[in-house]
């Protein structure tokens, strides 16, 4: 077989079928110095050219395999694995621990600029990156050369102002979706004219700072009148919360300068006070009536997978992450009662990660034990409209390159925050970036240590720069047995089919076909060549 024209892409040569059936990875790199040039050949079977062994018209060397066992000829792919977080960091190496195609470097020793070669002159930098948004070599990325575990442009999803400009963009336009009932109602407080310098200021018009902060929060004032005279003064909190609004910083995580408050003089205390500068904000509605396990509030944190451009995997073994005060009494100022943040609810004296951090699938037995009827069937139910919800977040991006830009070598973990009513309806509260896992105790670790084996599994051992070292390492029994590689040959955006959600997927048995198994496909953007992308979505 011949490759004719320029065929400058690692990511693109790694998807030819006679990859996986090279006998080294130095007959892999002999291969690779010849890419973009005319008249190579290439054998499967391995008499000539350059998988054969011998001569090219690019007159690649032949690779040197004698005396090497057969498991030193095995290809191996060059990987970066680093975290500032030792709680995910040590379970992403047990995940690699089990995989010998991946072979990790320190970065020190990966090279820069393509400097970095073995005596055959083979790029020796690193193809797959797991490590910090900030450490990743964005331009190899963006070529293409480089698998990363994060996407370059997602502030749509993780800020909080643009994530509301964008799903009320989605939801004036499809009103009936899963979507339009999920989203709270949220205002976007931009500060820059109280708190900026230059052009329209307030030290510009000469203004003084409670004036300019007062035209920031024109709009917030006016929604809040409206709520105003909602809830009996010291009534129940559930009373109480129909004028309660919350507060929160555009950019921020683990709870950090969130308020609850009941006027706009409580917004203005959260976004101007002492020390406070922070251009960008939300005023979001509190979500009145929320479902109570055993009188306390919790939220759902929901892990999301996006892998490529774009599938879209929820993570079925979800978190319910409680308060520690009950919620009662019409206090907004218990924060111990109202924000359920994990980070937050770790600093009362009273916390326990093993009492106040739960999953999902064990709601129906609490939820039983104080008399709701149906328990496990509302579940379920609220189970489906989650992923439906998730399904549209995403389309709601769809072509919205300035929020969300999908790549084919990258994937990412979301952290999205629901919050349950008393109807088991869920409410999107936010999207988290690289989210904070080790909230998750230590009760509960086997959960994520089935997380990274499911995103390894998923997102790096189905990439097309993986698969065929992956592969070749399984035909050779090499590698452990028990070990399931998913969708080596299923083309990119399977339709799914909608057979409806009948139990939550944890319950089944996923010891036969591994940790992939608890990823649940929600939404597939695919695109056909010289066609435009179509959408699938379950739910």
């Amino acid at each position: 077989r011949t490759l004719r024209g320029p065929y400058p892409c690692r990511a693109r040569m790694s998807s030819l079928p006679e990859w996986d059936e090279l006998a080294s990875s130095s007959r892999i790199r002999a291969l690779e110095r010849g890419v973009g040039r005319a008249g190579i050949t290439t054998a499967a079977d391995g008499a000539g050219g350059a998988s054969g062994g011998g001569g090219s018209a690019s007159g690649a060397r032949r690779p040197r395999t004698a005396g090497r066992s057969a498991r030193s000829r095995l290809p191996t792919v060059r990987t970066i694995l680093t975290s500032d977080c030792e709680y995910s960091l040590k379970r992403m190496r047990a995940a690699f621990a089990k995989r010998p195609w991946l072979e990790i470097v320190e970065r020190a020793a990966a090279g820069a600029d393509g400097a970095d070669a073995d005596a055959d002159g083979a790029d020796e930098r690193p193809q797959v990156e797991l490590c910090e948004y900030e450490e990743h070599d964005w331009p190899r990325v963006l070529s293409g050369s480089l698998v990363a575990d994060a996407y370059i442009v997602r502030k749509g999803l993780q800020r909080k102002a643009q994530l509301a400009t964008y799903l009320r963009k989605y939801t004036d336009k499809h009103p009936d979706s899963a979507l339009a009932a999920a989203v709270p109602e949220t205002h976007v407080v931009n500060m820059w004219e109280a708190f900026g310098s230059g052009s329209g200021t307030a030290r510009d018009l000469g203004m003084s700072r409670a004036a300019a902060v007062d035209m920031c929060l024109a709009g917030v004032a006016e929604a809040m009148e409206g709520t105003a005279h909602l809830g009996a003064a010291g009534g129940t909190a559930d009373e109480a919360a129909e004028r309660w609004w919350i507060v929160k910083p555009s950019l921020t995580n683990k709870g950090a300068e969130i308020a609850v408050v009941e006027d706009v003089e409580g917004v203005k205390e959260a976004v101007s006070g002492e020390g406070r500068d922070v251009m960008e904000w939300v005023v979001q509605r509190y979500v009145p009536r929320p479902l109570l396990v055993a009188g306390r509030k919790f939220h759902l944190r929901v892990y999301v997978l996006g892998v490529g451009s774009l599938k879209v995997y929820v993570y079925t073994r979800i978190l319910a992450l409680f308060a520690v005060a009950k919620y009662g009494g019409s206090r907004v100022d218990d924060s111990f009662a109202h924000l359920t943040n994990t980070a937050h609810q770790a600093s009362h004296a009273g916390f326990d990660y093993d009492k106040y951090v739960r999953l999902m699938s064990e709601l129906p037995r609490m939820l039983a034990k104080q008399g709701v009827a149906d328990a496990a069937a509302r579940i379920v139910a609220l189970y489906a409209d989650i992923r439906a919800v998730v399904a549209h977040l995403f389309a709601a991006f769809r072509g919205e390159f300035g929020g969300f830009m999908p790549m084919d070598n990258a994937h990412e973990l979301f952290g999205l925050d629901f919050l349950v009513t008393a109807d088991f309806k869920p409410v999107l509260l936010e999207v988290n970036c690289r989210p904070d896992v080790k909230q998750t105790g230590t009760r509960l670790g086997g959960i994520i240590d089935d997380l990274c084996e499911g995103m390894v599994q998923l997102a790096v051992d189905a990439h097309p720069t993986v698969a065929p070292a992956a592969r070749a390492w399984l035909d050779s029994g090499e590698a452990p047995a028990r070990l399931h590689v998913p969708e080596w040959d299923a083309p990119l955006g399977v339709p799914l089919a909608d057979d409806g959600v009948t139990r939550l997927p944890v319950e089944q048995d996923e010891s036969e076909v591994g940790a992939a198994a608890l990823f649940d496909l929600v939404y597939a953007q695919e695109a056909a060549a010289g066609a435009a992308p179509t959408m699938v979505m379950h739910g």
